[in-house]
């Protein structure tokens, strides 16, 4: 009996090298250090749920959300160094809306990434993107760092904001992209944060789900601010960039109504696989979770190298398997010091230690 035969990987066989192509979709996740809290919808979300009984009661918490922010800045601002803005309790509320609505709309611009759809949870951020140039590993480079910036500029926190390296696996076909695409909005629900996807207070976007599909958010210009010479005011160096979601592929041309109906039906079929008889954690404990906490027991699960029906997934090892093969030839000989060999096509040339 034939074996599907998965990529291999000689020096790390835990962590494959990952081939930069454009023609997938990429199911990604990138997890916080240690699991913490520090993706917390508080600070990276406007606190407003697309659900209308929830978001009345975040409105209803507005002035309890408003005091825990002014103490987290007042904190922050005791910290900060001279070359450092100090924010006001208006300047964070324009801030935490676009804490990661901003960076990913940043980095959209400058490498072309199409959005299928965005969610973040209080550890970990997952996103279905393509790419146009080979640029995936530099969107997301740049997007975590804009992120982690903002985090510590409004929290007082320094050092790393994100555990590792971020996951991606390539998606092969259209019916594992629905799949992927209804599991990262019904995140929320399945970790039972919530009752349905609409009710999560941070952010669930996808094509034709909310109001609108091109979201501006503000973000705060430090550059400019320090050329102005670091005025105490803030308000003329918000700038805001636009966040634009993508249908997916096989939903292209179609009217936003259909697609709205056809992730519904998607979310529907995984609501009537699972159980959810338990009870959900609910707003008001979401809001009282501290940012340095994490879960009692972190979810370990590992997921596969790639979506997608049985055949797709063989064909897609085998031609992987190919390029490892060819990779490890070259590395040889640019280990070597054929320093002008060319490597296959999405694949970068590996590190040479310089100690003696």
């Amino acid at each position: 009996m034939n074996k599907e035969k998965r990529p291999t990987n000689r020096r790390r066989p835990s962590r494959p090298l990952r081939i930069e192509n454009d023609n997938y979709i990429w199911f990604i996740t990138s997890r916080s250090i240690e699991e913490r809290f520090w993706l917390h919808p508080l600070i990276t979300s406007a606190f407003k749920p697309a659900n209308r009984r929830e978001r009345r009661l975040c409105e209803r918490m507005e002035k309890r959300i408003d005091r825990r922010l002014l103490k987290m800045i007042e904190r922050a601002n005791s910290m900060r160094g001279p070359l450092q803005p100090k924010l006001t309790l208006q300047d964070a509320k324009r801030i935490v809306r676009g804490t990661v609505g901003s960076a990913l709309a940043r980095a959209q611009q400058i490498y072309g990434t199409r959005l299928f759809c965005v969610v973040t949870l209080s550890n970990h951020l997952q996103l279905m993107a393509q790419t146009r140039g080979k640029n995936l590993s530099k969107f997301m480079g740049y997007s975590k760092a804009r992120i982690t910036e903002t985090i510590n500029l409004l929290t007082g926190k320094r050092g790393p904001l994100w555990s590792r390296r971020y996951d991606a696996q390539v998606v092969l076909d259209d019916e594992a992209a629905c799949d992927r695409l209804a599991y990262c909005l019904d995140n929320p629900v399945d970790a039972r944060l919530v009752e349905t996807p609409d009710s999560w207070p941070g952010i669930n976007l996808a094509y034709g789900m909310g109001e609108e599909d091109a979201i501006e958010y503000e973000y705060l210009d430090r550059t400019a601010w320090h050329r102005k010479g670091r005025p105490d005011n803030l308000d003329t160096f918000f700038r805001t960039a636009t966040l634009r979601l993508s249908p997916l592929p096989r939903l292209k041309g179609k009217s936003r109504s259909l697609v709205q109906q056809s992730i519904k039906g998607w979310l529907g079929r995984r609501t009537e696989t699972k159980d959810r008889s338990g009870p959900v954690l609910g707003i008001e404990a979401i809001f009282q979770t501290a940012f340095e906490s994490r879960p009692k027991e972190p979810n370990k699960s590992r997921r596969p190298y790639a979506f997608g029906s049985k055949d797709n997934k063989s064909k897609y090892f085998r031609s992987v398997s190919i390029l490892y093969e060819g990779y490890a030839e070259v590395s040889e000989k640019y280990r070597a010091g054929q320093y002008d060999i060319t490597f296959p096509a999405g694949m970068y040339r590996p590190m040479i230690s310089t100690a003696c």
